[in-house]
């Protein structure tokens, strides 16, 4: 097996991703209560990984504990599609298992990427202080990331450190 070129799974990584998108679309805000219980979704009954709920949570604590619950409830209402399509315009190729489509199980990781593949990162391109400091006279970035073409990213970036 070539583990250079192996189909990794980004696990709970994407997570970031989702509530910024979701923070981005109104659909929620940092102090938004999710609900972590028990869920079954036309047959898919999603877990934390150590198997307990937490009962009602904000977003902010279900992003720090990486909660799986509360993150699929959020990909359900982004829509797996949105997300999968915002991903792939940042940069991010994810494989889906045979002939699926993007759904709920790609922000647990139900989905795969290349390690060597297309890279997110571009030493080409603006720093993501940079464009935060665009975007809102702010700093408050990691100063050493260099990202790709769109500027989704950034502002995903930009958005996250300010919820944490």
């Amino acid at each position: 097996v070539d583990m250079i070129r192996a189909i990794r799974s980004p696990g709970s990584t994407l997570k970031p991703f989702l509530y910024a998108m979701a923070l981005d679309q109104g659909l929620i805000s940092s102090h938004s209560m999710l609900i972590d219980k028990a869920i079954n979704i036309s047959g898919y009954k999603p877990e934390n990984f150590n198997r307990t709920f937490s009962g009602t949570v904000s977003m902010s604590e279900a992003l720090q504990r990486s909660l799986n619950v509360p993150a699929v409830q959020v990909l359900q209402f982004l829509g797996p599609g949105y997300f999968h399509s915002k991903l792939e315009n940042a940069g991010l190729r994810l494989r889906m298992p045979g002939d699926s489509q993007p759904n709920l199980s790609m922000i647990l990781g139900g989905a795969g990427t290349l390690k060597s593949g297309k890279r997110v990162l571009d030493k080409k391109e603006n720093t993501v202080s940079q464009t935060a400091s665009r975007i809102s006279g702010s700093k408050r970035c990691l100063s050493s990331i260099v990202l790709k073409q769109t500027q989704l990213i950034y502002i995903i970036l930009w958005k996250i450190t300010r919820v944490l």
